[in-house]
């Protein structure tokens, strides 16, 4: 009886390690990680903010929050999002964006030799975007974000571009 017990409490310790560790191979995020700082233009003015990339919830989804001061005319205007990226139950890459002024937009990720590009989808009721990371040193992002009007997809207008270096 002892031997069945002591069975049975190995076979669920080893299942809940095996469910408790992610199997996500996270490399073709790995110049993302960390935290950043970035200036930028957008059609109004300058752009300027600090943002993070860290993996959360043990190693299944790379959180990227995000604080942008937008400058234009003597006015001031902060932005805050959340990025959550996670592989979804076909093994792609996806991610969803919120934000503090109630926006929300759904990602598909693809990669580049250098680049992490997240596309909404097109849709004939609602704008499509795209935010592009490229890693142009070591240390040192590109980013765009650029968006294109419903029902005109893939059709992209620069919406925000700047630079960023990694802080740490």
């Amino acid at each position: 009886m002892k031997t069945k017990a002591i069975l049975i409490f190995i076979l669920l310790f080893c299942m809940l390690h095996a469910f408790s560790e992610s199997k996500i191979n996270w490399d073709k995020f790995n110049f993302l990680t960390g935290n950043w700082t970035g200036s930028g233009k957008d059609a109004k003015g300058d752009v300027n903010g600090t943002f993070s990339f860290k993996l959360d919830l043990n190693k299944n989804i790379l959180v990227r929050k995000s604080h942008s001061v937008y400058q234009s005319k003597g006015t001031k205007a902060s932005h805050d999002d959340l990025l959550i990226i996670f592989k979804d139950n076909t093994d792609n890459f996806k991610a969803n964006f919120f934000d503090n002024e109630g926006n929300i937009i759904n990602y598909n990720i693809s990669f580049t030799d250098s680049s992490v590009v997240f596309l909404s989808e097109a849709s004939d009721k609602a704008p499509q975007f795209r935010l592009t990371y490229t890693k142009i040193a070591p240390e040192k992002l590109k980013i765009n974000f650029e968006f294109a009007k419903a029902g005109k997809p893939n059709e992209f207008t620069e919406y925000v571009s700047g630079y960023a270096v990694k802080i740490k």
